[in-house]
């Protein structure tokens, strides 16, 4: 379900357009860079591209929790499906802050490992 959530957002779903709501099994991922969240840890995280806000806000309105995957290469600003690691780890968002810098940050806390078999 995770190319769901990755494709809806590459569609621009997660920006707020008109598409239907996503099943209740689907993960909202949000790419990180240089990062890994682990199991049972709670640790903020810095989101600055526009689909990764937009997922991080969608995740927010409809309480849901989202699949955290470091991407392969930091270096790739729009990535797809095969620029992510296989596993990620799955993780509410405790909170959600928008820096008067304009910044977006999200304190996220980690509750369980996710092997992705279609990613």
């Amino acid at each position: 379900m995770a190319e769901a959530a990755i494709a809806r957002e590459s569609a621009g779903g997660a920006a707020g357009a008109a598409l239907p709501p996503l099943p209740q099994d689907a993960v909202i991922i949000v790419p990180v860079r240089d990062i890994v969240l682990f199991p049972g840890l709670v640790l903020p995280i810095a989101i600055g591209r526009p689909r990764s806000i937009a997922a991080a806000q969608q995740a927010v309105r409809e309480q849901r929790q989202v699949g955290i995957l470091m991407q392969r290469d930091p270096a790739v600003s729009d990535p797809t499906p095969l620029d992510f690691h296989r596993m990620g780890t799955v993780a509410n968002i405790v909170r959600y802050i928008t820096a008067p810098d304009g910044g977006h940050h999200l304190v996220c806390q980690a509750t369980r490992d996710s092997r992705s078999s279609t990613l």
